[in-house]
């Protein structure tokens, strides 16, 4: 696995691509964004407390068709961003960014531009990838110009896409297609 730095004078980030041996971090910052940013993500807590040690394991584990990168400041897991690859043949050429999320104490220091740089260059290299796709709320205006200024297109919107506390929130789908995609996977 490749660890990269990321310096800035205020908090230092190594990048990398979590293994098993993260799941008690990847499970707490899980669990922090979960609170934090619920009208984010598609899951709650509810949802994942019954996830057992083994499941988690396999959800961070690294595969042919999907990892999770980890922004670590120390043995600190303070941010992350999951791809992977669609495996139905017909959708095979997409990999779907999803679960981005940074601490908000190091927020607006680049971490989630590091993050999300390492994703796609993560997915382009998966085999037969040539698109990418993401979901992001319709009201956090602040990833969605970061996703456009990586070259992210808008492609649609779902209104009331996710329910949080009786709240309804909309989704922006957002695509990006690569330059050149990987050879596609031998058959």
């Amino acid at each position: 696995m490749t660890t990269s730095q990321h310096h800035s004078a205020a908090n230092p980030l190594e990048y990398r691509v979590l293994t098993r041996a993260d799941v008690a971090c990847f499970r707490q910052l899980r669990a922090a964004m979960l609170a934090d940013t619920p009208e984010a993500f598609g899951s709650s807590p509810q949802d994942e407390a019954s996830f057992s040690d083994a499941e988690w394991e396999a959800r961070i584990a690294p595969s042919d068709n999907a990892l999770i990168i980890g922004a670590f400041a120390g043995d600190h897991l303070k941010g992350c961003a999951g791809v992977f690859r669609h495996r139905p043949q017909k959708m095979a050429h997409k990999a779907t960014i999803w679960g981005v999320y940074v601490d908000p104490a190091i927020r607006g220091r680049g971490a989630a531009r590091s993050l999300m740089v390492r994703a796609i260059e993560q997915a382009g290299r998966l085999p037969g990838v040539r698109q990418i796709t993401l979901n992001v709320t319709g009201s956090n205006e602040v990833a969605f110009q970061l996703y456009s200024s990586l070259g992210f297109e808008l492609c649609g919107e779902e209104p009331d896409a996710l329910q949080v506390d009786g709240k309804f929130y909309a989704e922006k789908h957002m695509f990006l297609r690569l330059a050149e995609p990987s050879p596609p996977p031998s058959r």
